[in-house]
C-alpha cells in the first residue's frame, strides 16, 4: 500500500481556483493537474465553506444570482408566502 501524497496549500490553492476560473468541473481538471477527484472535490468545498464564513462566496456565479433573485416573502408554495 503506497502513502497518500501531500500537496503544499499553494498547490491546492492554484487547483482549486482553476477550477473555479474555468468554469470546469472537478472531475475534468483532476487528472490535468494530477490529483485525485475526491480530493479535488474536497479542496473545493473547504474552500467554498471558508469563503462562506468570511461573508459569502463571490466567486460562485450560482450563489451570486440566488442571492440577487431571492426576495422573501414573494415566493409562494400552495398559497402560502414563504419568508
Amino acid at each position: 500500500m503506497s502513502a497518500r501524497p501531500t500537496y503544499s496549500d499553494e498547490f491546492k490553492a492554484d487547483a482549486v481556483d482553476l477550477v473555479i476560473s474555468s468554469g470546469r468541473s472537478p472531475m475534468s481538471v483532476a487528472p490535468e493537474v494530477g490529483v485525485s477527484v475526491t480530493a479535488l472535490k474536497r479542496w473545493v468545498q473547504l474552500h467554498h465553506d471558508a469563503a462562506a464564513g468570511a461573508g459569502g462566496r463571490p466567486d460562485d456565479p450560482v450563489d451570486a444570482a440566488n442571492t440577487r433573485l431571492w426576495k422573501p416573502g414573494r415566493v409562494k408554495s400552495k398559497g402560502r408566502t414563504i419568508s
